[in-house]
């Protein structure tokens, strides 16, 4: 389960050994991370972002990844993928957003974009246990 609350973040997940780096999480035996971002809501008062939706599709518009796609929501959980080069590696970033009362969460795993498929689905449960405060 992943515990977001103000600027703390607390990862349990599995078997998986995690290292916590200022909201970020990585795994040295699995080639994946996460990163939670909090924003307050209050510098987004009077704008068009009045929901997580709302945020979520700001995010989407103002990647700077490539072959960024559209919103998807298959699952439940509305999510975009897109693709970012750091360096000499290529990676893929699954990006999701939530909200609390004060708050709203970027929430993002990225891979390996050649391993991307391989986490996917595991990503997708991750973030189904993931709860704000």
């Amino acid at each position: 389960m992943i515990f977001l609350h103000a600027q703390t973040l607390l990862f349990f997940g599995g078997k998986d050994y995690e290292k916590s780096i200022d909201r970020m999480v990585a795994s040295p035996t699995e080639r994946i991370a996460f990163c939670a971002i909090r924003e307050e809501k209050s510098p987004f008062e009077g704008s068009e972002i009045t929901s997580v939706e709302a945020y979520l599709q700001f995010q989407h518009d103002n990647s700077k990844g490539k072959n960024v796609t559209a919103i998807k929501n298959e699952t439940g959980i509305p999510y975009f993928e897109y693709e970012y080069t750091n360096g000499n590696q290529t990676f893929r970033y699954f990006t999701t957003a939530m909200e609390s009362d004060s708050a709203y969460y970027t929430l993002q795993c990225f891979t390996p974009t050649d391993e991307y498929d391989s986490y996917k689905d595991r990503i997708l449960n991750w973030m189904r246990n993931v709860r704000v405060e």
